[in-house]
């Protein structure tokens, strides 16, 4: 505390507990009031410095300050489903820590000093997936200032509820990548399915995380197999980078039971089918694309379809690039593609700029093939 006139010599300073009263006698005067020595993680409201005005024959001023601090580490757990009692997490990294936490709950870590750590959450039972970013294990750097957070969320399923993939291959190549799947879903409601590229260490590498596509149940429900197959594909940027590089994939049903996350390497193409795309606009009615040949000789497993759509048609308000319709997103199996009759909603017949399709392979090596020229 210091007299800001100079007059009274005022200049002290004083050690507090972090919730302390400091009482100090003064002649009136008006006084700057500072805190000091506050740690890294920690932020002073409204800033570190009170005037304190002390009128004559009066009886108490008060200069209050409230600090702010962040914990190093916030562990956060978000379970659905019929999960355990509890978890485990651990914490290793220039310190280390072990706590136990409930299914769904938060807790702050402190007094760990600034660096990298790797927190494992733990004890997950094997009727539950772990889908959040970076899965069971998360990498994160701790700085000085404090506030990171680890993060996971659990989907559980009652034993033998929960969908299976049994079978997962796909490729990639420059911004587009493909893939097929089999799942095993006794409950025949395989809803959803999440995408995304990794570090083969289930950290997302796409610069807005994971896609999630749904929508699956529609098409899936009615089959009389518990047995499935989807081919999708995707026009996205993909990461290059020295490190290795992943496909994932999930699948989730309608009352949030998850398979297993699994991770394929990210590889070119190896035996792109060797198949034609002709596509048109047929009067005002609807779009026709043909796949040729149309036989089993192209080795093609099945198609997933794109059709490009001008700004603002299907998608409120406009923002700047052309809207994409997908009909079926758990793909085509074979080579026909069925008829897009323009309903409403769906546009009109000169909104239709082109037709992309991916046609693909067992192995997940794929051809993507698109026609611009609709209108003829």
């Amino acid at each position: 505390m210091r007299e800001l006139s100079g007059t009274l010599g005022v200049d002290t300073a004083r050690t507090a507990a972090p919730t302390d009263t400091v009482i100090l006698s003064v002649r009136p005067a008006t006084y700057s009031v500072v805190v000091d020595g506050v740690p890294p993680n920690c932020a002073v409201r409204e800033g570190p410095e009170r005037v304190a005005v002390v009128p004559e024959n009066s009886n108490t001023t008060v200069a209050r300050f409230g600090v702010d601090c962040r914990a190093p580490l916030a562990v956060q757990v978000l379970t659905e489903g019929p999960g355990p009692a509890q978890y485990v997490v651990a914490v290793d990294g220039p310190a280390s820590r072990v706590l136990a936490i409930a299914p769904t709950d938060s807790t702050n870590v402190d007094a760990l000093p600034a660096g990298d750590y790797t927190i494992a959450l733990r004890l997950v039972p094997e009727a539950c997936t772990v889908v959040s970013d970076g899965g069971a294990r998360q990498r994160l750097a701790i700085a000085e200032r404090g506030g990171a957070v680890a993060a996971f969320r659990v989907l559980c399923a009652p034993p033998g509820a929960a969908p299976h993939l049994v079978r997962f291959a796909g490729s990639a190549l420059d911004s587009t990548a493909a893939f097929t799947a089999t799942v095993v879903d006794t409950g025949r409601d395989v809803e959803s399915y999440t995408w995304d590229v990794t570090d083969c260490r289930r950290r997302s590498l796409l610069p807005n995380g994971p896609v999630r596509r749904r929508g699956l149940s529609a098409r899936f429900g009615a089959r009389l197999s518990d047995t499935v197959t989807l081919v999708a594909a995707f026009d996205t940027p993909i990461p290059a980078g020295p490190g290795p590089r992943c496909q994932a994939l999930w699948l989730a049903d309608e009352r949030g039971h998850a398979t297993a996350v699994q991770e394929i390497p990210l590889v070119p193409p190896a035996a792109p089918p060797a198949v034609t795309l002709d596509a048109r606009t047929e009067g005002t009615r609807l779009v026709r694309a043909t796949l040729a040949p149309a036989g089993p000789a192209a080795g093609v497993l099945g198609l997933f379809v794109v059709y490009v759509v001008r700004d603002g048609v299907l998608l409120r308000p406009p923002d700047g690039r052309p809207d994409r319709l997908v009909l079926d997103p758990g793909g085509l199996l074979g080579t026909a593609i069925p008829d897009l009759g323009l309903n409403a909603g769906q546009g009109l017949w000169d909104d239709y700029l082109a037709v992309v399709v991916w046609a693909v392979r067992a192995d997940g090596s794929f051809a993507r093939l698109e026609r611009s020229d609709l209108v003829r």
